[in-house]
């Protein structure tokens, strides 16, 4: 089990650092739309009443910050807007409408469309479909989700 948790986090990049007893401390980078950061937190492998096993994540810290390179995009984005909204009160934004659309769209394909999220379920996740693909261990039910 916690085999396939360092192989885990050596695929997303994570330092795991295990502990005794079928524990260890995970710092995990995390993605959440525009946010990007790190949680840290206890990972624990305990066995579960039907003989499975029972992987739990009790986070400690995050820590997060903007990604400013896309927020600076949608907010161009933003501001080519403001002709296509203008232009009915000032036919003088006409001629800017096209460019504000072409900002827009450029905004929404740079950065909305390539948004994701990989966090704690994520990983656990990840950890379970490795133990499903090469380890005999079993998990019980769907017991791979992060408390705290």
């Amino acid at each position: 089990m916690l085999a396939a948790v360092a192989a885990a986090a050596e695929d997303w990049g994570a330092e795991w650092a295990p502990g005794t007893g079928g524990a260890g401390q995970l710092y995990l980078p995390v993605v959440a739309g525009l946010r990007r950061g790190v949680l840290s937190g206890q990972l624990a492998a305990r066995s579960s009443g039907d003989g499975g096993t029972r992987l739990t994540l009790t986070a400690e810290t995050t820590h997060w910050r903007v990604h400013r390179s896309a927020a600076a995009v949608l907010v161009l984005g933003a501001l080519g807007a403001l002709p296509v909204i203008l232009w009915p009160l000032s036919p003088d934004y006409l001629a800017l409408a096209p460019v504000g659309l072409v900002l827009m769209f450029l905004a929404w394909f740079m950065v909305v469309s390539r948004l994701r999220t990989a966090g704690a379920v994520e990983f656990l996740e990840a950890v379970r479909h490795r133990l499903a693909a090469g380890e005999p261990e079993r998990l019980g039910g769907t017991d791979a989700a992060p408390t705290g």
